[in-house]
């Protein structure tokens, strides 16, 4: 039996509350900390713990999502729809791997590897659209940096993440 739409209402508005949230600390707090590397990416993290809980086809929407609020967030100085290419893909991917049954160990190593590549995968796009690429050695400090904050922050939202959202009475992971 399918549940009607009003029944998505409450995890709808707790996913988007946590996106925006979430968008708001990243820009307005975490990229003004003076940390070496990369900004580390909660938008991200928000988006693999939704994908843990409920699956591809939730961690995709919740990507595009909250890319695009980053991509239109002050002060956005690149091409409309990079964070929100990438976060989709990120998404989409962490659905596919994570699973809420994976050890917690598993599931931190999981997020920050596709913190990682989510960076590379940002860095690139950027760079096809004409932004001018770093060196080796600064792509290697970014990525190794976004590895490490996104395993840090994954500590800390992905298991509240997933406890808080089996507890809605949204429909549990898809398979698409």
């Amino acid at each position: 039996m399918t549940r009607p739409w009003f029944a998505l209402v409450p995890s709808a508005g707790l996913v988007s509350a946590g996106l925006v949230s979430a968008v708001l600390l990243q820009v307005g707090l975490l990229a003004l900390l003076p940390l070496p590397g990369a900004t580390p990416d909660l938008v991200l993290v928000v988006v693999a713990a939704l994908a843990i809980a409920r699956g591809p086809g939730a961690g995709a929407v919740a990507g595009f999502t909250g890319g695009l609020l980053l991509d239109l967030a002050p002060p956005a100085a690149h091409a409309a729809g990079q964070w929100a290419l990438v976060l989709t893909v990120a998404g989409y991917a962490a659905g596919h791997l994570g699973d809420p049954r994976l050890r917690s160990g598993t599931r931190l190593v999981l997020v920050g590897v596709l913190a990682g590549l989510a960076t590379a995968a940002y860095v690139t796009v950027s760079g096809l659209l004409g932004a001018p690429w770093p060196g080796l050695e600064e792509l290697t400090l970014l990525t190794g940096s976004a590895v490490g904050y996104g395993a840090v922050l994954a500590a800390a939202v992905v298991p509240g993440g997933t406890w808080v959202l089996r507890r809605t009475n949204a429909p549990q992971r898809t398979a698409w």
